[in-house]
């Protein structure tokens, strides 16, 4: 089975009519035709640059599941420790689809229990500001040790740009308005899936 658009061998020159005789009759060939979503060809190639964009509700809804990110938390400068809003810390592989910078409402996955998680990726514009972009999760309700542990972040919505504040109250505001709002839309998710 392939695409409408699909190509192989030297410079691509093989396609969807040619692999038939390419083959001597060996292969069998089922082509799936052109898709559209938002009246745009659907693919990798849209949904990484609905990631891009921060649209994140398409994404969710061309996969039929929340984008994903796991990795393993690593140690960070513990700036959200000392402003009372700890975070975990995921080093970004290259090979992720680029997300969009900003912060996010998330669902986490750690150790079989799912907890409501404000992330933001980026650079830290405000406090400790970082050379490398880092994504960094506030898991809500969840106290205790999450380094060298694997978890799974899954964006549910992209919530807003990352910001530079003035001081720490309004870094604070701001920050207790994201929790609101993931909370909001996170936590009907959650109850829906447990049953509840």
């Amino acid at each position: 089975m392939v695409g409408f658009d699909y190509r192989y061998g030297y410079k691509g020159l093989g396609n969807s009519q040619t692999i038939k005789t390419d083959s001597d009759g060996l292969i069998e060939v089922t082509v799936i035709d052109e898709i559209k979503y938002d009246n745009q060809k659907l693919g990798s190639t849209l949904i990484r640059r609905y990631l891009n964009e921060g649209k994140i509700e398409d994404v969710t809804a061309l996969l039929g599941r929340f984008y994903e990110v796991e990795g393993q938390v690593i140690a960070g400068s513990q700036i959200g420790r000392k402003l009372n809003i700890p975070t975990a810390n995921l080093a970004i592989r290259p090979d992720f689809a680029p997300l969009r910078s900003g912060v996010y409402a998330t669902i986490v996955e750690f150790n079989g229990h799912q907890y409501i998680g404000v992330c933001n990726i980026g650079y830290n514009p405000t406090f400790n500001t970082q050379k490398e972009r880092r994504l960094e999760v506030h898991l809500l309700g969840f106290d205790g040790d999450l380094y060298a542990q694997m978890i799974k972040v899954r964006f549910v919505k992209w919530l807003r740009d990352e910001m530079v504040f003035d001081n720490l109250s309004e870094f604070h505001k701001q920050i207790e308005t994201d929790i609101r709002t993931t909370k909001q839309l996170v936590t009907p998710l959650l109850n829906a899936k447990n049953g509840i």
